[in-house]
């Protein structure tokens, strides 16, 4: 079992690694793995989805294929859902210096995680900004109304289990969205972006 185990986490980060994308800290935390910085190319890109998303209204949503075709890569819907993945909570987004773990509220998961933060002594910025996500603390839960994307023909996508998916639900229903079987009409509240904004996310 636990030879299983090391098997499927060794999977995992070989897949993270040809992917280019980052490594959450629990993960390297916990195998002790180190992984490549992302490319420069891939942090504009994550940067790109995340300022989409920002555009989304409250009480519309859209879902992961059209922020990948806003962003100019109509193909890379997984990609959008990696980078949501990879978003550092709001919480974390503040923190910079601190040494200890700590309990906290991530609104994505709806239950209390632990989380590794980074040695404010530390003189690796490069290792500080990674450990606050892709793109540094530009970006965090806060700011990127995450829960705002959802699957293709308005499916809450599957989460872990379901508390996350139910979260997912709650903050929806929060801003007047109907979701029914965990689903949302995108007649009723899919979001229309305005023109010119993709060519503006191409800047």
């Amino acid at each position: 079992m636990a030879a299983h185990k090391t098997l499927k986490t060794k999977q995992k980060l070989a897949k993270a690694q040809k992917q280019n994308r980052p490594v959450p800290q629990w993960f390297r935390f916990k195998t002790g793995s180190t992984i490549r910085p992302m490319s420069q190319e891939a942090k504009d890109y994550y940067s790109r989805i995340y300022t989409a998303i920002q555009h989304i209204p409250q009480g519309q949503v859209t879902t992961y294929g059209a922020i990948a075709e806003l962003t100019g890569k109509p193909r890379n819907a997984r990609q959008v859902g990696y980078a949501l993945k990879s978003l550092p909570n709001e919480f974390r987004g503040r923190i910079r210096e601190t040494t200890r773990m700590a309990l906290q509220f991530d609104p994505r998961d709806g239950f209390l995680d632990e989380r590794l933060f980074i040695n404010g002594d530390s003189d690796d910025d490069e290792e500080k900004e990674e450990d606050l996500g892709p793109t540094g603390a530009q970006f965090h839960s806060g700011n990127v109304p995450w829960w705002r994307v959802i699957g293709s023909g308005g499916v809450v996508p599957v989460r872990a289990n379901a508390r996350m998916r139910d979260a997912h639900v709650a903050r929806l229903q929060e801003e007047g969205v109907v979701v029914t079987e965990y689903r949302v009409s995108m007649r009723e509240y899919g979001w229309d972006p305005p023109s010119g904004l993709a060519e503006e996310l191409a800047m």
